[in-house]
């Protein structure tokens, strides 16, 4: 099992985040991981330079993150805050794991959806 994911990025339903009205504080907030980092590499190819990158090759995963039981949601402060540090694109996550046994099912064709819940590693 590997104990160190890599951050990929924040996930939320913008349309959501944007309603006001309804959503006051905002949609809920998915950390986006991967069990290796995103890599883009340059490559040419009949002489005009292109960029390659394993974004197919990923395996993904989520981490829903709760404070008291309630989901952090797009407006919060603590999710605010975290965007004020925000972090790269393949930085290190030490202690999740990709839980595989569980995959993620699309909630309306009950099929796998090639994503895996993030869950910490138990000390």
């Amino acid at each position: 099992m590997t104990e160190t994911l890599f951050f990929y990025s924040y996930a939320y339903d913008k349309k959501n985040h944007a309603d006001r009205k309804n959503y006051p504080d905002g949609s809920p907030v998915t950390i986006m991981l991967t069990e290796s980092p995103a890599k883009v590499q340059e490559t040419k190819f009949q002489g005009i330079s292109f960029e390659t990158d394993n974004k197919r090759e990923l395996v993904y995963g989520t981490l829903n993150l709760k404070i008291d039981g309630k989901k952090i949601l797009s407006r919060s402060k603590e999710f605010l805050a975290m965007q004020k540090k925000p972090l790269a694109q393949g930085t290190p996550v030490k202690g999740f794991y990709l839980d595989k046994s569980n995959p993620i099912l699309d909630r309306e064709t009950g099929k796998e959806t090639g994503l895996y819940p993030a869950l910490p590693v138990e000390a």
